[in-house]
């Protein structure tokens, strides 16, 4: 598990690899806080159109009750 969050986190900042850590921060910072803003922006779509389970889950629940 470790040797492949390193290798996702290597592939990540690939193309900043040379740049100073303060920049380095700063860049981790601002990628992690688009990809929240996304989540959250999704999950107020889902919670307001009274979505009970995300995409994944209710395709999950749909195999399984397929299954049965």
């Amino acid at each position: 598990m470790t040797t492949n969050l390193a290798k996702s986190l290597n592939s990540v900042l690939k193309k900043m690899r040379n740049f100073p850590i303060t920049t380095l921060v700063k860049a981790t910072y601002e990628k992690l806080n688009k990809y929240f803003v996304d989540c959250g922006t999704r999950a107020n779509a889902m919670i307001a159109s009274e979505q009970v389970y995300t995409l994944i889950a209710a395709k999950f629940i749909n195999e399984e009750e397929t299954k049965s």
